[in-house]
This record gives C-alpha cells, sequence and structure tokens, in this order.
C-alpha cells in the first residue's frame, strides 16, 4: 500500500462525527505533517501584486494556494456530510479547524475530566486476572490522552498499582520503599510474576 493510500485510510477511518473531535484531530495532525501542510496554521498566504511580483514569487504564491486546497479537502473529506457542508464555505484549513475547536472543544474538556476521574478511580476487582486489569487501565488512560490530558508513565505506574487488590501489598510496598522505576512492560511483567507466586 502506497503512503497516499495510508493516509486515505486514516481519513476513511475515523470520520469526524463531533463525539471522536480529539481523535479526529490527532489523525489530521499526522496527515497534515505528513504532507507537509502543517504550516498552514502558522503562516500566512505570500503577498503578490500584480505588477510588481517577480515570477518566482507567483510560483510559491500558486504552490501555497494549491497545497492549501488540498489541505482544506483533506480537512473536509474526513468528516460527515452535515459538518462539511457547514464548513465548505470556509477559506482556509485554520478557520474550519478553529470553528471545530468552538464546536467540539468543551465537548473533549468534558470527556477528558470524566474519563481521568474513571481512571483515577478504577480498582481492581474480584475474580479479574491483574493482566486484565492494568491492560483495562492502560486502554482508559489512552481514552485520557486522547481527550488531550498528558499523564507521565511514572503517574500511571503509582495509579495503577494504587488500584490493585490487597494481594500485590507486598510488591507495591517495595516498589515505594526500595524508590523503584518500572515503565509499563516491566510493571506488567512484575505483577504477574508476583501473583504466580504467592
Amino acid at each position: 500500500m502506497s503512503s497516499s493510500n495510508h493516509v486515505t485510510a486514516l481519513l476513511a477511518n475515523e470520520k469526524l462525527t463531533g463525539d471522536n473531535f480529539m481523535k479526529w484531530k490527532s489523525n489530521m495532525n499526522i496527515v497534515l505533517i505528513f504532507e507537509n501542510y502543517k504550516f498552514f496554521f502558522t503562516e500566512e498566504c505570500p503577498e503578490v501584486h500584480v505588477v510588481t511580483t517577480p515570477k518566482i514569487a507567483w510560483e510559491n504564491y500558486d504552490a501555497w494556494i494549491m497545497s492549501k486546497n488540498k489541505a482544506k479537502c483533506y480537512m473536509l473529506a474526513s468528516m460527515w456530510d452535515v459538518l462539511r457542508k457547514n464548513l465548505e464555505d470556509m477559506e482556509t484549513t485554520y478557520e474550519i479547524w478553529e470553528s471545530l475547536q468552538a464546536m467540539f472543544g468543551l465537548l473533549s474538556d468534558q470527556c477528558r475530566h470524566e474519563d481521568t476521574r474513571a481512571y483515577m478511580n478504577m480498582r481492581m476487582k474480584k475474580g479479574v486476572s491483574v493482566r486484565e486489569h492494568v491492560l483495562n487501565m492502560i486502554n482508559t488512560m489512552h481514552d485520557v490522552e486522547v481527550h488531550g490530558a498528558t499523564i507521565d508513565e511514572r503517574t500511571q505506574v503509582s495509579l495503577i498499582l494504587e488500584s490493585l487488590t490487597l494481594a500485590f501489598s507486598t510488591l507495591t510496598t517495595s516498589y515505594v520503599m526500595n524508590k523503584l522505576e518500572y515503565n509499563m512492560t516491566q510493571l506488567l511483567n512484575e505483577l504477574q510474576t508476583s501473583k504466580i507466586t504467592q
């Protein structure tokens, strides 16, 4: 599959509906960076004057307009029809981006708050394997990050250890007392080994 097809597949798999704004935004960032179109959010269109502008400046201007139109098409093509119809008359990708942020940014803030609260309050349930519990927490943490929150790995590990049953208290105490540091893979391996030996 060509790189262009990968981009098209990425956009097709996550059409913007509103509820998935942060995921869509993340995918669109990837596409715009891959296509080298992210500059539309920071650079203004080059100025040209009919009489005084040299040919090279006109070529740069034409290339800028062509790239802008392509980036706009990527954005509009990856939305539900109702959203596209409301936004297609906007001139620039930046205007579209800002309009979407105004429409769905608040919803995303609410989702981030709810997902963060769910993540921090998760507790291991009786009968659930430690592997399944940790993977559920990682999945919930991913939802938090999709909505714009950042939780460093050390904090993630601490929250997971805090969520475990008393069966893992020896490992948790050892982690704190010995000032250990695990990444997610090491933590999961330690927990599974610890459970097996108890």
